[in-house]
């Protein structure tokens, strides 16, 4: 079926040569007539999505709680689930440091679309049957360079990045609610568990302040891959020095060939599209 975001999509790929394809995703209360999965983690579909595979996810084949409530399928947590959930991400996931940290990243960022739909549909863009509400492009450094630099091409209004959080809030929530071009790398979690490409290694350095005035003291936590917790704390560190963190430098090395996610609600392929003298 060819539609308009078809040609859209094929003029995106000849101007940035995209190793994996661009993404629709559509929040509708339709059907499409596509495959159904019996379970499905809204982290994967994008994924499997860049491979040519389409899912379709509702409150009953959603494999993940916070997936489901992030994209809007169910409501936040309240008493006892919140509780589970608090713990798992504070102890389990190690996603945050504490309660408040947590509480800080939710109030801080956009709201999920609770309610909006019953369904997420989650396609390759080319082949999408009905039009996206917003389009995801995993891409690398240079890639993400220029569609952020077309995203803002007419109107000069900065892009306002949320990175933190989960995968499916930054590369799906946060851009549906606010409307917003987001860049985001996900979370360390959803790309270990889903097998996102790396590309790269990052080297974590921390910088802390001692309780004496004048003392210094760094510390590095290092790890081997993109994903999994660093695999230790070279040099000693006391609880004053944590306590008292100065700063933390992430370097990416080789960071041209790491996997980004761009997505956007607004008519950047259209941009694009009549761009192509600035992009080509």
């Amino acid at each position: 079926m060819s539609t308009k975001w078809t040609g859209e999509s094929s003029a995106l790929d000849e101007l940035l040569g995209f190793e994996k394809k661009p993404v629709a995703v559509t929040f509708t209360n339709e059907e499409p007539d596509v495959p159904r999965p019996k379970k499905m983690y809204i982290c994967r579909a994008m994924k499997i999505a860049c491979e040519g595979r389409s899912s379709l996810i509702d409150i009953e084949n959603s494999g993940c709680g916070g997936g489901s409530f992030h994209c809007g399928l169910t409501a936040p947590p309240q008493g006892k689930p919140r509780r589970t959930l608090q713990n798992f991400l504070t102890k389990g996931e190690k996603l945050t440091a504490s309660v408040t940290s947590f509480l800080r990243m939710e109030e801080l960022g956009s709201p999920p679309p609770t309610g909006l739909s019953e369904r997420v549909f989650i396609v390759p863009w080319r082949t999408a049957p009905i039009r996206p509400d917003l389009v995801l492009f995993m891409c690398n450094a240079e890639q993400a360079c220029r569609i952020l630099t077309l995203d803002i091409y007419w109107d000069g209004i900065p892009a306002r990045p949320e990175v933190s959080g989960s995968m499916c809030h930054s590369a799906i929530a946060y851009p549906l609610v606010t409307g917003r071009t987001n860049l985001t790398l996900g979370d360390w979690t959803a790309r270990r568990a889903q097998g996102y490409d790396s590309g790269c290694r990052l080297r974590y350095r921390t910088i802390r302040e001692n309780a004496q005035p004048g003392a210094g003291h760094t510390g590095v936590l290092r790890r081997d891959s993109d994903c999994g917790n660093p695999a230790r704390v070279s040099g000693r560190a006391s609880i004053t020095d944590r306590v008292r963190a100065a700063e933390t430098l992430v370097e990416a090395i080789n960071c041209d060939s790491m996997s980004a996610l761009i997505t956007s609600p607004r008519a950047t392929a259209s941009m694009l599209y009549e761009c192509d003298n600035v992009v080509g």
